[in-house]
């Protein structure tokens, strides 16, 4: 217990490398840990460790083949780890998970199937609040990949508005920096600067001026 409660600590501290270590002490003690194996999976992720990651989620699949979030993390992982037909298939066998169609449409770009992850994204935006959000995000990365940079602003906008109606600043801050990034790409240098002010206004941060 002590251990376990030692691991935790670093994982939440962000002391990603002592936390890497910690859990895997952990699993050599208690191999049958599902949750040990996801978290030091976590913290690998975060040390960019990505086949790591993915082989930490497999052990944790295989103890718990029904765990929703460790099927959905090992597809995001694998995503990341550059295995995207790993990716699609964890994410379709999670149906109706919004992470789950995260990482089948993350999939899909990954292969260059633009239309199948219009689709997905599409329906992604069905799946509630954080589904719609994500479906924003990836619309919006869509028109900037396809040279849609108008259309991509107002994705951005949109999906900014709603996500502060929504009281999620964070993601609010993100779209409106890659709104930001779209202006500048334009050569609009005012609009930039005005949502790059509205992203640091979102998560409570003084500008210092100028861009």
């Amino acid at each position: 217990e002590r251990l376990a409660v030692r691991a935790s600590y670093y994982m939440v501290t962000g002391d990603f490398p002592q936390c890497v270590k910690e859990y895997g002490e952990l699993i050599a003690q208690f191999a049958a840990d599902a949750i040990a194996h996801n978290n030091r999976a976590l913290c690998q992720s975060y040390l960019r460790n990505m086949r790591e990651a993915v082989d930490g989620m497999r052990q944790a699949v295989r103890i718990l083949p029904n765990r929703v979030m460790f099927r959905a993390n090992l597809a995001i992982y694998s995503d990341y780890a550059g295995d995207f037909k790993t990716a699609e298939e964890e994410g379709k066998a999670l149906a109706e998970s919004d992470l789950g169609m995260l990482a089948v449409a993350f999939a899909q770009l990954g292969q260059g199937l633009i239309p199948e992850a219009t689709e997905t994204y599409q329906k992604l935006g069905t799946l509630g609040e954080r589904g719609l959000s994500w479906s924003a995000s990836g619309m919006g990365d869509l028109a900037v990949y396809q040279g849609r940079f108008s259309e991509a602003v107002r994705i951005f906008e949109r999906g900014a508005n709603a996500d502060l109606a929504a009281k999620n600043v964070d993601k609010a801050a993100r779209k409106l920096i890659s709104k930001a990034q779209v202006h500048l790409m334009l050569g609009q240098h005012g609009p930039a600067a005005a949502a790059a002010e509205k992203a640091l206004g979102a998560v409570g941060v003084k500008s210092a001026g100028g861009v």
